[in-house]
């Protein structure tokens, strides 16, 4: 009898083990491949580690990084707006849900659905005044004193407002108020 209690706890440590071993494979083998700038594997990964382990505790981070990628690399709005959806609608309140909400509203720009991202920005006004409340708050302003539309690739108004852009983007509408 102790004989087979041990053998059992011998067998659940090694289980234990085993596992942990797998999803330290799979989450390291979808960093190497993001890194490497294979974003459509890296992604496949991610889905899979968070799907396998969702109570690990890089789950998060697998799920922010598989929306981040469908978002900025793959250019899939409409996906990335879901799975940011997603994390924003369940970690609610914690700071990964803040960023997802941000590049979820910014996912809404991009697939040209302003009115939507006007209001996901307008959720994240909350909080202490920092750099990232500045932007929004820039963003929004922008967002609602141009018109829409009038321009001819609403991807463009996806890109971070900042630089170039903002000032093309101001341009573009104090050329439309002269005329």
């Amino acid at each position: 009898m102790r004989i087979n209690a041990l053998l059992l706890a011998i067998g659940l440590i090694f289980a234990r083990q085993t596992f942990a071993d797998d999803a330290e494979s799979l989450f390291a083998s979808a960093e190497a491949k993001y890194r490497l700038g294979n974003y459509k594997e890296a992604l496949a990964d991610y889905q899979s580690f968070q799907q396998q382990f969702p109570k690990d505790w890089r789950a998060e981070q697998a799920q922010y990084t598989a929306a981040f990628i469908l978002h900025k690399k793959m250019k899939d709005s409409s996906k990335a707006v879901a799975a940011f959806k997603g994390m924003s609608d369940t970690k609610t309140g914690t700071p990964i849900s803040r960023m997802a909400k941000f590049h979820m509203a910014d996912a809404y720009v991009k697939s040209g659905e302003i009115q939507k991202a006007i209001a996901t920005y307008d959720e994240l006004k909350t909080g202490p005044e920092n750099a990232r409340t500045r932007e929004i708050n820039r963003a929004i302003r922008l967002l609602r004193k141009t018109p829409h539309e009038d321009v001819a690739d609403p991807t463009a108004w996806g890109e971070k407002l900042k630089g170039k852009k903002w000032r093309k983007l101001k341009k573009l509408n104090s050329e439309k108020k002269t005329n």
